[in-house]
């Protein structure tokens, strides 16, 4: 072999090289990629759940402030006003009991 083919197989060779190079730290890199775009991060004071029940929620701040509150209110005037009522009878109700006396057997 001359000088001349040395030097053009050991270019052949450094470009295959550097080739096998490029390709390895390509693939690298996209391993990494995707281990960091699929990896879940931790996040603080998250909770993950389909569904949630409560009566009310509240929204505060990073101080702890209240900011908003939401709830569901029933206005239950009627109920206590029923109540009232059925109160008022039964007292009435006992009054005539005892003003009428012992009943007669």
């Amino acid at each position: 072999m001359t000088a001349n083919e040395l030097i053009r197989r050991l270019e052949c060779l450094e470009r295959g090289n550097s080739r096998w190079k490029l390709a390895t730290m390509a693939l690298l890199l996209a391993c990494v990629v995707m281990l960091l775009a699929g990896f879940d991060y931790p996040r603080p004071n998250l909770v993950k759940a389909r569904s949630v029940e409560a009566q009310t929620f509240v929204l505060r701040d990073a101080d702890g402030q209240t900011l908003y509150l939401l709830g569901i209110q029933c206005d239950v005037s009627a109920q206590v006003k029923a109540e009232f009522d059925i109160r008022s009878l039964n007292e009435r109700l006992a009054a005539l009991s005892k003003a009428a006396g012992p009943a007669n057997s």
